[in-house]
C-alpha cells in the first residue's frame, strides 16, 4: 500500500472513531439528562405528595414559644381559617376587592405591593402570637381543658372538612389548632371575669367622656342633582335647585313640619303613594340610637345640637345635599340585655330542616333529661354548633339588647315570662337554634361602658404578658404553605 493510500485510510479510520466516541457521548448524555429528569420529576411528585399529605410542613416547625411548638400544617390550619372566613363572608364580593380564588394568593397584589397570601399570613402570625400568649399565661395559672372539653373538639375535628383548611392538613392538625384556640378562649373569658369593673367604676368611667356611650335620634333625608342633566330627565334638578330646596327644607321650624315638607317632596313628582307606603318611606329616613363617631360632621353637630336644629351636608363625589333634623338630643340607652346561649344547627350539615330539627330535639331532650346546666350546655355547643362566633364561648351571646337579633331569636329572649334556665328550639334562616337563657342582664349604657372597661384591661393585660412569652416564626416554612 502507497504512502498515500496509507494515510488516507488512517483518517478514515479517525472520521469513523470520532464518530462512535461523538455517538456514544451522545448517548452518555442523554441518558444522564434522562436520569436527571427523572429524578427531578421524581423528587417533585415526592415532594407534592408530602405536601398534599402534609408530611413535608407536618415535620417543620412553623411558630413557638416557651413550652409550645406549632408545626407546618398546623400554622396552615390557622392560615386557612382566616383565609376561608374572609372568603365565605364576602362572597360574591370578592372581585371589588381584586382577589381571585382561582389564581394562587402569592401571584396575587393588593395596592401597596403585599400579597394577598401575606395579607392573610400576617393575620394569622397574628392570631398564633395570641393563643399560644394565652396558653402559655394559662399553663402557667394552672388553667386546661378538661378530659370532657378535649372529646367535645375531637369529635368536631373528626367531622370538619379537612380540605377547607389547605393542602395536606388533616383531622390531627385541626384537633391540635383547635386545643390551642379552646384553651385561649377559656382563659380569656376566666381573665376578662376577673377584669369586670363595679357599678362604681362603671359610673366613673361614664362620667369621663358621656358622649362616648349616648345616643342620639334624627331624621335624614338626600337630594340629588345633576351635573349635565340625563338622558331620562335632561332637565334634572341643578346644584342651585337642590341648594335651594334644602334651604326650605332645612328652615322647618319642628319635626312635625320636617316631615310634611319631606313628604310634599316625595309627591312632588305626582307619584301615586298610599299613606300606608308614606308612612313606611318616612319612619325609614329615621335614625334611632346613633352613636358617636369621632371626626363625623354629623356626629359633631348631632352631640351639641339642640331638638329641632337642622343640619345640610353636601357630597360633591354623589352629588347630593342630605338634611337631617335633631329630634332627641344625647341620652344613654337604658334598655334592659340578656344573657343567652344557643346550639346552631344548620340544614346543610343534617340535609335539610327537618333532619336539623330532629337533631334538636335530640340535644334538648338530652338537656332536660339529664338537668344539664350551663357548663353541660357549653359542651354540647363545643361539638355541635356551628356558629363560628360563640362555640369557644359555650354559644354565649351576652347582654344583648331588644331588636339586635333576628326576629325569632330576638322574640324568644325578650318574651316577658322568660326566667333563668329556660330552654327551647326556635328555627330562623341560619337553621335550628338550641335555646338556654342564662340571665336578664343590666342596662345597655351599663354593659356598653362595662365591655370597654373590660377590653382596655384585657388588651394591657395581653401586651404585659406577650412580653413575657415570646413568639417565634421560621418565615421559611411559613412560606412553604401553599397559598
Amino acid at each position: 500500500m502507497s504512502k498515500a493510500k496509507r494515510l488516507e485510510a488512517e483518517r478514515e479510520e479517525h472520521r469513523q472513531t470520532l464518530k462512535k466516541i461523538r455517538r456514544i457521548t451522545a448517548i452518555a448524555t442523554i441518558s444522564v439528562i434522562l436520569v436527571i429528569a427523572v429524578v427531578i420529576t421524581a423528587g417533585l411528585t415526592a415532594y407534592n405528595a408530602r405536601i398534599n399529605n402534609g408530611e413535608y410542613l407536618r415535620g417543620k416547625l412553623a411558630a413557638s414559644s416557651r413550652n409550645i411548638d406549632v408545626n407546618g400544617s398546623v400554622m396552615s390550619y390557622f392560615y386557612g381559617d382566616i383565609y376561608h372566613t374572609f372568603t365565605d363572608y364576602y362572597g360574591s364580593y370578592l372581585e371589588y376587592f381584586g382577589l381571585d380564588t382561582s389564581i394562587s394568593l402569592k401571584d396575587q397584589e393588593l395596592s401597596d405591593g403585599e400579597s394577598w397570601f401575606e395579607y392573610f399570613m400576617s393575620a394569622a402570625e397574628s392570631t398564633v402570637t395570641t393563643v399560644l400568649t394565652l396558653n402559655e399565661a394559662a399553663k402557667d395559672d394552672g388553667v386546661t381543658l378538661t378530659e370532657a372539653e378535649k372529646a367535645a373538639i375531637k369529635k368536631r375535628a373528626d367531622s370538619t372538612v379537612a380540605s377547607l383548611y389547605g393542602r395536606g392538613v388533616n383531622s390531627d392538625d385541626i384537633y391540635n389548632a383547635r386545643l390551642l384556640e379552646a384553651l385561649a378562649y377559656k382563659y380569656r373569658i376566666i381573665k376578662e371575669a376577673d377584669l369586670t369593673p363595679s357599678e362604681a367604676e362603671i359610673t366613673a368611667y361614664f362620667a369621663e367622656d358621656p358622649k362616648q356611650f349616648q345616643t342620639v335620634d334624627y331624621y335624614s333625608f338626600s337630594l340629588y342633582y345633576d351635573t349635565e342633566g340625563t338622558a331620562d330627565d335632561p332637565e334634572g334638578y341643578t346644584e342651585a335647585d337642590i341648594i335651594a330646596i334644602a334651604e326650605e327644607l332645612a328652615a322647618s321650624e319642628n319635626e312635625k313640619a320636617f316631615i310634611e315638607a319631606i313628604e310634599a317632596l316625595m309627591r312632588s313628582d305626582g307619584s301615586d303613594i298610599s299613606e300606608d307606603d308614606m308612612t313606611a318611606k318616612l319612619q325609614s329616613l329615621k335614625t334611632i340610637g346613633a352613636k358617636w363617631s369621632d371626626g363625623s360632621e354629623v356626629s359633631e353637630w348631632a352631640f351639641s345640637a339642640n331638638v329641632g336644629d337642622t343640619l345640610s351636608v353636601h357630597d360633591a363625589e354623589n352629588t347630593m345635599y342630605t338634611v337631617y333634623m335633631l329630634t332627641a338630643e344625647p341620652y344613654r340607652s337604658e334598655s334592659d340585655t340578656v344573657t343567652v346561649r344557643h346550639i346552631l344547627l344548620s340544614d346543610t350539615t343534617y340535609g335539610s330542616r327537618e333532619g336539623a330539627s330532629a337533631k334538636a330535639k335530640e340535644l334538648l331532650s338530652q338537656i332536660k333529661n339529664e338537668g344539664m346546666d350551663s357548663d353541660d350546655f357549653a359542651l354540647l355547643v363545643l361539638e355541635y354548633s356551628e356558629d363560628q362566633g360563640s362555640y369557644y364561648s359555650g354559644g354565649m351571646y351576652k347582654n344583648i339588647t331588644q331588636g339586635q337579633m333576628v326576629d325569632t331569636f330576638d322574640e324568644w329572649c325578650f318574651d316577658p315570662d322568660r326566667r333563668a334556665g329556660d330552654t327551647d328550639i326556635i328555627e330562623t334562616d341560619l337553621g335550628v337554634h338550641v335555646m338556654l337563657f342564662e340571665s336578664a342582664g343590666s342596662e345597655e349604657w351599663q354593659a356598653d361602658v362595662a365591655e370597654h372597661i373590660i377590653s382596655e384591661r384585657f388588651d394591657a393585660y395581653l401586651e404585659a404578658v406577650s412580653m413575657q412569652y415570646t413568639v417565634i416564626f421560621d418565615d421559611t416554612v411559613l412560606d412553604m404553605i401553599p397559598g
